[in-house]
């Protein structure tokens, strides 16, 4: 980051970047931290994005769903982003995995008929990204065990840190 006096540059401050998707898909419980490869049905497209790390080398990901987790009372649907070096969303080695402690989660009720819908939103700070450099970040889901979770919108922004 430029500091008093110095010439501010272009890349100091690069465009913020931002997807939305509208559509419902169903997750499987697996456990595991997935995109695709987790979705048992529905309309899934990856919600993610491209951006180029400013000078300070860190961002901040904002990103909303909206999470629905019928029954097994006790058990998790969760997002959260992961970052990934390169152009192409999904691709390109990890540099920041998406994890529990940054992440949105809806827990189910005690029976099948207390489905919980809500709408959740959070952030995720990422620093020792080199500037200039082109990343990706697209949301991650899981579903800790029992029924599958539902997510119905998501939206995911970036912007640069100073």
């Amino acid at each position: 980051m430029p500091r008093a006096g110095q010439r501010l540059l272009s890349t100091d401050f690069p465009a913020a970047a931002h997807d939305v998707h509208q559509g419902t898909f169903e997750v499987s419980a697996t456990g595991e931290w997935g995109a695709e490869d987790s979705v048992s049905s529905g309309d899934y497209i990856d919600c993610g994005t491209s951006f180029i790390a400013p000078t300070s080398g860190a961002v901040v990901i904002h990103f909303h769903a909206e999470l629905n987790k019928a029954g097994d009372g006790g058990s998790t649907i969760r997002m959260c982003p992961e970052v990934r070096e390169g152009g192409s969303v999904g691709q390109g080695p990890v540099v920041a995995s998406a994890n529990i402690n940054d992440g949105l989660s809806c827990m189910a009720g005690d029976s099948s008929s207390d489905s919980p819908n809500s709408g959740r939103s959070g952030f995720m700070v990422v620093t020792g990204l080199t500037p200039g450099r082109v990343y990706n970040t697209r949301m991650m889901h899981r579903v800790s065990s029992g029924t599958n979770g539902i997510v119905r919108v998501r939206s995911i922004l970036v912007q640069g840190l100073t």
